[in-house]
């Protein structure tokens, strides 16, 4: 009775090993008896995917997975013993890596299946850098490259066969990668013979940059990491005309060296008033794009900025008193230069005088920087040269409420009527004085 339950387990487990089988992932063709890997050149590993499925209806455990021969090792096999489920795969893979030309064979052990596998390894050119044989298993690596400048490796072919072999394809490709000179293919080499040659990295932006040498069939990947150049120090150089207020002034972004690759950066415009301003200024901005930034363009060999295809980077500078701070980002670097622009009394564009029946009315236009505007002084002259008394109007009230509620910085717009006893058509003209916290400034109607 023993006896008999011993059998009855050995027969179970045979059952389970046989519900184990292997196939291809590629087509799920499954493999038996013998499996060709193809051929791989010396150094180089070459992978053949497989996969271990249960195809039974019962739990299956995987006990053996192993492989024997020279040149022949096991990848991402799992651990064991591994139990399966029905319909459960298990991958790994049969990595061919000849140390020299021939043919290689080995055995794989799946449980009770045996497999006889078979690959091979042709005499070719070797590839080396810096003396040591390349594979196509790791990347050559070019380190960090700066956009615009150019990264060399040295490689050398080498034929250490004892028999004449023919270069037949030495091709690099990816952007920014090249071989430098360019071999005349196909190129012999006797049994011994060595030829050098450049592969060559030349970045045109930044980036991680992937690319591949084709050598023969063999492949090769190749990885640069570009970075951008580190901009030249670089001087914001102002007009003069920036330090006060209602211009058109300019500035130049200057270069302390001709720049090596193409650069972009950025110019901001920052304003703080020196007044207790509630309200902001709108005029402060770039001509360019009528905003307080704008993109900076620099070419290979510039030496100045250019903001919109121009070296003069134009601006207003606005109707108020305060600082303006313009900041260069350029290449990782930061450059600021402030300019103050200083209250000042105010100024006036115009006065107009409109003569009507019974009264007259004047309107005056300007700015005023520090905004506190308040006695305003009329003069009135009649058509026979002689200047009337002064009218003064304190207006002090209406200012401040109209420039804190104005976004048009310390413009204004001042209408006064006055009323007249007499003919108003004999008045000629009307001088006006305007006096803020700083002093006065005055004008005149034509």
């Amino acid at each position: 009775m023993r006896l008999r339950v011993i059998v009855f387990a050995a027969a179970l487990s045979q059952i389970a090993w046989a519900q184990l089988v292997i196939v291809r992932p590629a087509d799920d063709a499954p493999v038996s008896g013998l499996l060709d890997v193809g051929g791989a050149a010396p150094g180089d590993i070459l992978d053949t995917r497989l996969r271990i499925r249960n195809i039974g209806g019962s739990e299956a455990t995987l006990n053996i997975l192993r492989i024997g021969g020279a040149g022949f090792t096991l990848e991402g096999a799992p651990a064991l013993p591994s139990r399966m489920g029905p319909g459960v795969n298990a991958d790994f893979r049969v990595r061919l890596r000849p140390s020299g030309p021939g043919s290689y064979s080995a055995t794989l052990q799946v449980n009770s299946t045996t497999l006889l596998v078979r690959g091979s390894s042709s005499a070719g050119v070797v590839l080396l850098r810096g003396g040591t044989p390349l594979t196509s298993e790791l990347a050559i690596e070019f380190g960090s490259v700066t956009v615009g400048e150019r990264a060399r490796i040295g490689l050398m072919l080498r034929n250490d066969s004892t028999q004449e072999l023919a270069i037949r394809q030495f091709v690099a490709a990816g952007a920014g990668f090249s071989a430098s000179p360019a071999l005349a293919l196909p190129l012999l080499l006797r049994a011994g013979e060595e030829v050098g040659v450049e592969l060559v990295c030349e970045p045109a932006k930044a980036g991680l940059l992937t690319g591949s040498l084709s050598v023969d069939g063999r492949t090769f990947n190749l990885v640069a990491l570009a970075r951008e150049p580190e901009a030249p120090d670089a001087l914001i150089e102002l007009d003069p005309s920036a330090a006060r207020s209602g211009r058109q002034s300019s500035l130049r972004i200057r270069l302390a060296a001709p720049a090596k690759a193409a650069i972009t950066g950025t110019l901001t415009m920052e304003f703080t008033p020196s007044i207790d301003a509630r309200t902001g200024d709108a005029a402060i901005q770039f001509l360019a794009n009528s905003s307080r930034s704008v993109a900076v363009q620099i070419a290979p060999g510039d030496t100045v900025g250019l903001v919109a295809g121009k070296a003069d980077v134009a601006f207003q500078t606005g109707t108020t008193a305060g600082t303006a701070t313009f900041r260069l980002t350029l290449g990782g670097r930061e450059r600021e230069v402030a300019v103050v622009i200083p209250p000042e009394a105010p100024l006036i564009d115009s006065v107009q005088m409109q003569r009507g029946q019974g009264s007259v009315e004047v309107t005056v236009t300007g700015f005023d920087n520090h905004r506190s505007a308040g006695n305003a002084v009329f003069t009135f002259t009649d058509l026979a040269g002689q200047d009337l008394p002064a009218v003064s109007v304190e207006a002090g009230a209406p200012f401040k409420q109209f420039f804190g509620e104005s976004p048009a910085g310390g413009l204004f717009r001042l209408t006064a009527r006055f009323p007249v006893a007499g003919d108003a058509s004999k008045l000629s003209r009307v001088a006006v004085r305007l006096a803020n916290a700083i002093g006065a400034g005055g004008g005149r109607s034509e």
